[in-house]
């Protein structure tokens, strides 16, 4: 509808009226849009205070700013509602007046009845003149009203004021902080923004993660940022478990708390300041070890450096050396730094530059881990600077003290030790004057060291020979030198040897003998009066040997006997060795040395068998009222160990078939086995042929799995062959009386000469070792310390020995090596292979290092070297083929003499390989004028060897029927000549090493052949072969008796090994050694403490 009234209207409404409504109208419109404007600024500027006022206590999270920043645009929704409302829909007068009739309905009423008449033209048809009376009333009255108050509720001075307020306020807040105005406007119109909360108090950035040292008390330091408004006096740090407070100090605020186990909050708030940070305790940054990398003094000549793990805070170098150092932690790291200098970081190390010691200094190491953490105390490291120490030598087999024929080889072992490299060991050799001073004489280098040898253990030899001319008396003595130049040599002990002539070593011997003579006499008048005194005990009535008196005496006498025993049974042991180097000795009759073997032999059979008896039945007679005599057996004559203990029938077999012939007395060493012989198969065994057995060279027998497939002969002997046999036998026992003792002594020192036996030997030493270290467990489990202590000490020298018996096997598998590329035996190569794939010599050298700590694995190891070592020996040896040992003719044996000089020969070989071996040790360190010196030395004296043995081969020939009954001796010595002269050969190359050792080994093992005995029946085949023969009489001379042997009571069994480690003495459950092995490790442990 238009403000005029239609056209054909008559009727139109006064402009006074018009101008009254649109006056109206337009004040409508200008207060509501006042009104709606007022309110949106209120609204907008509430939602700023909001966020500014909550700003000051807490960080208004977002969410809630964006809620505000909402409520507040739909605020200002209500301008362009109010326009709406009021503008658009309040443009006509009768939009105006329909609004009147709400707020002044009096006017209200009428101005719309009046709108509508002049609309209405059907109205003004009928009265015109009234029409325009009304109308001119309604216009006379709204002029005279005041339409100002018709507006329906006018708000716009409270909004407008408040509205004024709020804009007051804002220049306030802009006055007193445009920064923190400006931040709450920020964060108000843009709550997704990542504007932070102003503070009037600000503080330096807190971390969102902060890394503290584990179960520590710590420092947290939080300071005011430059910016602050605010500097309140008092800040509060917030833990789960309390809290803490804190002043101001110099622009910051400092707090000291308590230690972390576990993450958790901080929570720190200082005037309107709030922040947070996550709490993380970790453990510090500890030192795992330090690897040093030594590199020794030039001199030394060590090329590769020496790598050593630290774990103290000490290192002790040689002087002069570099050391290098890498500090590993645990760690990444982020810093370190070397006396206050910064160090390069790899990851969790760090290296030392190379420091140079040359006298004692300090490092201290600290490092900061990339938590932030560092160590408690930085770690000091002391460096110190040590001396080289002078290297030791010591010496097995030099005596102090020792007579020595002009033509005696001595053989021993040197042993030098030095912390950083033996150079050498030699050999010193002094003249010895009347009065005791010692004069220079010459020297020799034994072995050649390396800078790496810290232990060197060489062979060496020592005879007259060597030196330039002949003393009376020589005092040698060893020595060994290091790396260390301008060091004088360190010295060992001094032996002195009489040298002597045979003419001389003879009047000696002599002299010995007639004090042995008088020291037996002496045993033997002690004897007598025992003797005497017994006569008259025995001669008492029996009511007075039932005296108290009596019995005391008897017991007194039982004593007195048995230190009798003792006292001579001492004596024939040094009647053995005094006898020993007189069979060295070509000068002393056999007739002399016969006499005084046949007392000893009766005083050895005295102190061994009948002043024990006696002492045991004086005993016996002390308790009861009878007395009993007991006669020994006598023993069939055998020169060499047995230690089988396994023979033929026994005796009580062999007494019904009448008396044998005397036997012939075998030159065997019979060597131990630690197989079950009682299981192996045994031959069928019929009626033996009765024979004395031969005498012929020297042999090593193994008990062995050999059978017969010969049937025994079953004929009888006839009596004129008997008659024969006896009579040429007792010529043969006449003559190997005087030799047999020092056969026997031969055949003991024949441990080292074969492969075989020195197998053999190193088994029977580890299982000694295997009992010792059972016998120290079961002594000392469970004692005090003083006892653990002293089984220390001996499981220290049990390591001491170990040492030594690994270098042995070494040697023998040299020796087994070069042997094997002469003699290309397949059993050799089997052998030598698998000890090789066993690694015997590693293991047997960690063994020595374990023994100390675990002994219970220690007991079980030994005995399983001991098993596999013997076992190696058997297998060295192909089982016999010849039969059960077959008796029937007596064959002709060799002369004692023969057997004797083929023993010494074999003697002198070995002691030629020990100075072989020596001259190969000392070959880096000698010139090519001294080695060509020494080679051609050792060619001599094999060369002499040699014609000794052929010499052997011509008696051997001008014997009756030679061709007949020797050709196998024969044989066998012509292979040794031939073999000889190879090395002679090779000696003078010159060349001394493993084809020289391979040539004289191969001698050695052809003069001693090694076979393997028979098992089962007895009685057939005595002699040379011991494959049955139980005892029997014999008139032979004492001397074949001397030198049983250094084991001739030894018994050996078949070993009880169940497993491949084996058992030994008690056999112990695995648990209880284990805990054995904890035990004694626990005790070192306490021992090794302060």
């Amino acid at each position: 509808m238009s403000d005029s009234i239609a056209p054909q209207s008559n009727v139109q409404l006064p402009d006074t009226l018009k101008r009254s409504i649109t006056v109206f109208r337009r004040r409508l419109w200008t207060l509501k849009l006042w009104e709606a404007s007022a309110l949106a600024v209120a609204g907008v500027l509430f939602g700023f205070f909001f966020v500014f006022i909550v700003d000051r206590f807490v960080d208004t999270p977002a969410w809630i700013r964006l809620l505000i920043l909402i409520g507040s645009l739909a605020v200002l929704l209500v301008v362009p509602w109010a326009i709406y409302h009021w503008i658009v829909r309040r443009r006509t007068l009768h939009q105006v007046a329909e609004l009147l009739t709400t707020t002044r309905p009096a006017i209200g009423d009428r101005l719309m009845g009046v709108i509508e008449l002049a609309d209405n033209v059907d109205e003004q048809g009928r009265s015109p003149r009234l029409v325009r009376a009304a109308i001119d009333q309604v216009s006379d009255d709204v002029d005279h009203a005041d339409l100002r108050h018709a507006i329906p509720h006018p708000m716009h001075g409270q909004r407008s004021l408040t509205a004024a307020i709020m804009l007051i306020g804002l220049g306030c807040l802009t006055g007193i902080s445009a920064a923190a105005t400006g931040n709450a406007w920020s964060r108000y119109l843009t709550p997704w923004s990542d504007v932070s909360r102003f503070t009037f108090t600000q503080m330096e950035p807190l971390p969102d993660q902060m890394i503290v040292a584990h179960g520590e008390a710590f420092d947290f330091d939080v300071a005011l940022a430059g910016s602050t408004e605010s500097r309140p006096e008092i800040a509060t740090a917030r833990l789960a478990d309390g809290q803490q407070t804190a002043s101001i100090d110099d622009e910051g605020y400092h707090f000291h708390l308590p230690g972390r186990y576990q993450e958790g909050a901080l929570e720190l708030s200082a005037g309107d300041y709030r922040g947070a940070t996550q709490l993380v305790p970790v453990t510090r940054p500890e030192l795992a070890d330090i690897e040093a990398t030594i590199h020794l003094p030039a001199y030394l000549q060590r090329v590769e450096p020496i790598i050593q793990t630290l774990r103290g805070g000490s290192l002790s170098v040689v002087r002069g050396s570099q050391v290098e150092l890498q500090v590993n932690t645990s760690r990444d790291l982020r810093s370190a730094d070397i006396n206050g200098s910064p160090a390069d970081v790899s990851g969790h190390a760090f290296e030392v530059p190379p420091q140079s010691v040359q006298s004692p200094s300090r490092l201290t190491l600290s490092w900061r881990d990339v938590h932030n953490l560092q160590p408690a105390q930085p770690f000091e490291l002391q460096l110190t600077d040590v001396n080289d120490a002078a290297p030791t030598v010591t010496a097995d087999g030099l005596p102090r003290h020792q007579v020595l024929l002009d033509s005696e080889t001595i053989a021993y072992t040197a042993y030098g030790r030095d912390d950083f490299g033996i150079r050498r060991i030699g050999l010193l050799w002094h003249h010895v004057d009347d009065e005791g001073n010692l004069i220079d004489g010459g020297e020799k280098v034994i072995a050649a060291g390396r800078p790496d040898a810290d232990l060197l253990e060489a062979t060496g030899t020592f005879t007259a020979k060597d030196l330039e001319r002949r003393f009376d008396r020589v005092a040698v003595q060893l020595y060994v030198e290091d790396f260390l130049p301008n060091r004088e040599r360190v010295l060992g002990p001094i032996s002195v040897f009489d040298v002597l002539t045979a003419d001389e070593h003879a009047i000696w011997i002599a002299n010995q003998l007639a004090r042995w003579q008088r020291q037996s006499l002496d045993v033997r008048d002690r004897e007598l009066k025992l003797y005497q005194k017994n006569s008259e005990l025995r001669r008492l009535s029996k009511e007075q040997l039932n005296a108290p008196e009596t019995r005391r005496q008897l017991q007194a006498q039982a004593r007195a006997e048995r230190a009798n025993g003792h006292r001579l049974n001492r004596l024939v042991g040094e009647g053995e060795s005094l006898l020993a180097q007189a069979m060295r000795n070509p000068e002393i009759g056999v007739g002399h040395m016969e006499s005084w073997a046949e007392m000893m032999q009766v005083l050895k059979d005295i102190s061994g068998n009948r002043m024990p008896s006696v002492a045991d039945l004086l005993r016996k007679a002390g308790e009861s009222e009878s007395l009993s005599r007991s006669d020994a057996a006598r023993k069939r004559l055998t020169a060499g160990k047995n230690r089988v203990n396994q023979s033929g029938k026994s005796e009580s077999d062999q007494e019904d078939e009448g008396d044998p012939p005397a036997k012939a007395p075998g030159v065997t060493d019979v060597e131990s086995t630690q197989l079950d012989l009682s299981e192996q198969k045994q031959p069928k065994s019929g009626p033996k042929k009765a024979s004395s057995g031969r005498l012929s060279l020297p042999t090593t027998r193994l008990a062995g799995n050999a059978v017969s497939d010969q049937e025994p002969p079953e004929s009888e002997p006839q009596e004129n062959e008997i008659d024969e046999a006896v009579t040429e036998q007792d010529d043969l026992l006449a003559e190997f009386e005087k030799v047999v003792g020092e056969l026997d002594k031969l055949m003991a020192n024949m441990e080292g000469s074969t492969l075989v036996k020195r197998l053999k030997a190193a088994s029977r030493k580890q299982d000694a070792v295997a009992d010792q270290l059972t016998s120290v467990s079961q002594s000392t489990f469970g004692r005090d310390a003083s006892e653990a202590a002293e089984a220390g000490a001996t499981l220290s020298e049990l390591s001491e020995k170990l040492t030594g018996y690994r270098t042995d096997v070494s040697y023998i598998m040299d020796d087994m090596d070069a042997y094997y590329e002469r003699s290309r035996y397949v059993q050799f190569k089997t052998v030598l292979d698998e000890m090789r794939s066993e690694d015997v010599t590693g293991a047997l050298g960690q063994l020595s290092n374990d023994v100390v700590d675990q002994s219970g694995i220690s007991i079980a190891m030994a005995e399983y070297w001991s098993d596999t070592l013997d076992r190696w020996a058997e297998d060295l040896v192909e089982p016999s083929i010849s039969g059960s040992c077959p008796g029937g003719k007596s064959q002709k044996s060799l002369p004692p003499s023969i057997v004797l000089e083929v023993l010494q020969i074999l003697e002198a070989e070995v002691k030629l390989r020990e100075s072989t071996r020596e001259a190969q040790q000392a070959r880096p360190d000698l010139d090519a004028d001294d080695y060509h010196q020494r080679a051609t030395n050792l060619a001599v004296e094999q060369a002499d060897l040699r014609n000794r043995t052929d010499l052997v081969s011509q008696r051997i020939n001008e014997l009756p029927d030679a061709g007949e009954h020797f050709v196998k001796e024969l044989k066998k010595l012509t292979s040794v000549s031939i073999v000889m002269t190879e090395a002679v050969g090779i000696l003078a190359t010159p060349e001394t090493g493993s084809e020289a050792i391979a040539a004289e080994t191969e001698v050695i093992e052809l003069l001693l052949e090694t076979k393997r005995m028979c098992q089962g029946g007895g009685g057939g085949g005595g002699g040379a072969n011991p494959g049955g023969g139980g005892g029997g009489d014999t008139d032979v001379a004492a001397l074949a008796l001397v030198g049983a042997g250094l084991n001739a009571n030894e018994v050996r069994e078949a070993s009880r090994t169940e497993t491949n480690t084996g058992n030994s003495g008690t056999p112990l459950p695995e648990e209880f050694r284990s805990g054995l092995d904890q035990y004694f490790h626990q005790i070192q442990q306490w021992n090794a403490s302060p």
